[in-house]
């Protein structure tokens, strides 16, 4: 994160994000001369629309365990993983509106990727933009 903030970018790119760590790139921001305000934030997340919390995230990590080749940590997909239902999912996406990230990128961690699309555009995003 350092050199990400030592070089003249305008921005940042995050996969996994806590208030915790958003104050520490603001605290390292500052160290290294730079206003954090003037640093966009851009946010790597992961969503996965079911009923089921637990099923969003079980098929979650099975699917990044695929993509990545690896065993990842079920306590990094659930905080990377906006998961359950779409009131569950836009709770959870909140947090980071409320951080102050600018632009949040979302993958889908699940097999049905048209549905789960449309799912995002049509019960996700309607509801973020009433929020911000």
């Amino acid at each position: 994160m350092k050199l990400g903030l030592t070089l003249p970018n305008r921005g940042v790119l995050f996969d996994v994000t806590t208030p915790d760590e958003m104050l520490q790139m603001a605290e390292i921001a500052e160290e290294m001369g730079r206003d954090p305000a003037s640093i966009e934030t851009h946010l790597y997340h992961n969503i996965n629309l079911n009923a089921d919390r637990s099923a969003a995230l079980e098929e979650s990590k099975r699917f990044l365990d695929i993509y990545y080749s690896q065993d990842t940590p079920a306590d990094r997909v659930k905080t990377w993983t906006a998961a359950g239902t779409p009131d569950e999912c836009v709770q959870h996406l909140r947090t980071y509106q409320e951080m102050g990230i600018d632009e949040v990128t979302v993958r889908i961690t699940g097999w049905d990727q048209l549905g789960q699309l449309d799912r995002v555009i049509n019960e996700v995003v309607p509801r973020l933009e009433a929020s911000a």
